[in-house]
């Protein structure tokens, strides 16, 4: 899965997966891996981006990742015969979120056996 990704074994992989929203936090995690100093850190964010800033959300994501290699956008919807590739290459699944009571991205992390980290 993380060669198919691009991925090292060295890597700590950090998964934001599903909808791209703006109560998701995507924007605040991609922030603390680019001030980060780990060589080693990497961020995943893939799905869709939507809400009523979903262009808004794109862009910034997209502008960050063009000026850190250590964040990747696959902002699209992802087929489900791809979705397990994500779960399998990351370390942790990240889901910092505000506005969620249950996570079906939560459970699908735990069924790869991926700890989360959630608010």
């Amino acid at each position: 899965a993380r060669s198919i990704l691009g991925l090292t074994p060295e890597d700590r992989v950090l998964l934001c997966f599903g909808g791209i929203r703006l109560t998701r936090n995507p924007l605040q995690v991609a922030q603390i891996v680019h001030t980060s100093s780990d060589p080693h850190l990497r961020l995943l964010i893939a799905g869709e981006p939507g809400g009523t800033d979903a262009s808004g959300i794109r862009d910034a994501l997209e502008t960050m990742a063009s000026v850190d290699h250590r964040i990747r956008c696959d902002l699209h919807i992802i087929p489900n015969e791809r979705i397990q590739v994500y779960f399998k290459a990351c370390d942790w699944v990240v889901m910092p979120g505000f506005q969620h009571l249950t996570s079906a991205v939560i459970v699908l992390g735990l069924d790869y056996g991926c700890p989360i980290v959630a608010s």
